[in-house]
């Protein structure tokens, strides 16, 4: 199974930006595995702060266990990359301890999508930061998600125009 796996590189706090742009598949770092799946994730402000923490965190764990310059922003007590199977033993101890149904960190993913959906985000957006090729891929999987109240403003279109606005000009010709 292929997992993003994140640098501190990654993140630019100044953008509110992630970059996604590595895998690890069997134990190798490889690209993802489509030009849609290479992109930037918006980060909310909590994330961002969170994020913040945890690369305090690896810099106090580098200093203490003496790790040559330590890339990865969740590294594991050796000072690299965990497994996936290391991190659905961390995972699965997680959830269970939360009382939280059962759920994979696949699952963050399915949560994310239909959070921005419901909350009425662009599904351009959404599409885009999922990493999916085409809008129709996000639409045909999340589209029960997305409000099924209309949002916009009907008024605006009062306001945009008027019956004078869309009768032809007439304009004199020259005799």
């Amino acid at each position: 199974m292929r997992q993003h796996w994140l640098q501190v590189g990654d993140i630019d706090f100044f953008n509110g930006l992630v970059q996604v742009q590595r895998n690890i598949s069997q134990g190798r770092i490889t690209s993802p595995k489509s030009k849609a799946s290479k992109r930037l994730v918006r980060m909310s402000p909590e994330v961002a702060e969170i994020l913040k923490t945890q690369i305090r965190r690896v810099k106090e764990l580098r200093l203490k266990n003496m790790w040559d310059d330590i890339q990865w922003l969740f590294p594991n007590p050796e000072g690299s990359s965990y497994t996936y199977s290391g991190i659905i033993k961390i995972w699965n101890r997680a959830v269970e301890s939360s009382g939280l149904r059962r759920r994979t960190p696949h699952d963050l993913r399915h949560t994310y999508a239909t959070l921005r959906l419901s909350m009425g985000h662009p599904l351009p957006e959404v599409s885009k930061e999922m990493g999916h090729s085409t809008t129709r891929l996000t639409y045909e999987t999340y589209y029960k998600w997305l409000p099924s109240e209309a949002s916009s403003n009907i008024a605006e279109i009062d306001r945009k125009t008027t019956l004078t606005d869309l009768r032809p000009t007439l304009t004199k010709t020259a005799e």
